[in-house]
């Protein structure tokens, strides 16, 4: 949807080492910054071409647990970093409800559980974000996502 030089400077601009960033003057010299002199511009460039929310929370939803090197929970509850190369899992993995995210109430019935298990998977996951320093002194990012009524703070934290 966005051009190759729009595409390019954003991947410029997130580069980790402030050094390989492009300066202020360097940006204002960029195409899109020298068109950018109005809302009218920067709403049809940006918003109206991108995709939209409903079709970013789709790919979101759609990703396997643990691609791009993210820390997720296996079957059996433990957490593993997974990097791309390791991103091949099977479907019955993904399928199997883990036994840690079960919620049940003393009195529940199975009818209750069922009704309670879609009310869950429509719930939407919280991206987080765990950040600490090595002891080089580098910043490192720990991301999971949090299901609201699946999983509880207790349990992150004891994973953690």
């Amino acid at each position: 949807a966005y051009g190759k030089t729009f595409r390019k400077m954003v991947i410029d601009c997130l580069q980790k080492d402030p050094s390989k960033r492009p300066t202020a003057t360097e940006l204002l010299k960029h195409p899109f910054f020298k068109k950018a002199k109005d809302r009218k511009y920067l709403q049809q460039t940006l918003v109206a071409i991108g995709p939209s929310l409903e079709t970013r929370v789709q790919k979101a939803t759609k990703r396997q647990p643990g691609a791009s090197g993210r820390l997720h929970r296996t079957v059996t509850g433990e957490w593993v970093w997974s990097s791309e190369e390791e991103g091949d899992h099977s479907s019955d993995e993904e399928a199997s409800e883990k036994p840690m995210n079960n919620i049940e109430a003393d009195n529940s019935s199975g009818s209750d559980r069922e009704t309670e298990n879609e009310a869950l998977s429509t719930s939407v996951p919280i991206n987080l974000v765990l950040r600490m320093r090595n002891s080089r002194r580098e910043l490192n990012d720990i991301r999971f996502e949090f299901m609201v009524g699946k999983d509880s703070a207790e349990g992150i934290a004891t994973e953690l």
